[in-house]
């Protein structure tokens, strides 16, 4: 009788450690269910972020785009008005100004020379 009680604790034993590591299975299963709809939630959100991110970034880039055409176009704009500029201060400016200014002032000692009496006259 001792030794069939103790096949029946031994068998009862197996049974409870079977029962105890069915239990560990379920329970780990059950964690690893829940962890896998957790993640895939995080993964749904995450998803969304980086679609709404790579969104700012494509009209970014877009904003970014325009505002280098624009400072192309200002460059492009200044240097033309600086060439303007040195074109207009060059030698041959000066050169024509100074040719100019010299026929208006012969034409100036003509007149006066021409209507010297008369400007005698009115100013007495």
């Amino acid at each position: 009788m001792g030794k069939n009680m103790k096949q029946r604790l031994r068998e009862q034993k197996k049974k409870n450690h079977e029962e105890f590591r069915q239990q560990m299975v379920r329970d780990v299963s059950k964690l690893l269910q829940e962890w896998a709809k957790r993640q895939n939630s995080l993964r749904k959100e995450q998803s969304v972020e980086l679609s709404s991110v790579l969104k700012k970034i494509h009209q970014s880039n877009e904003e970014v785009d325009e505002v280098a055409q624009n400072l192309r176009s200002i460059k492009r704009k200044t240097l033309l008005e600086i060439n303007r500029y040195k074109r207009g201060r060059s030698w041959k400016f000066y050169g024509a100004c100074l040719v100019a200014s010299l026929i208006g002032g012969f034409t100036a000692v003509l007149i006066c020379a021409t209507y010297w009496n008369y400007i005698r006259y009115y100013l007495g």
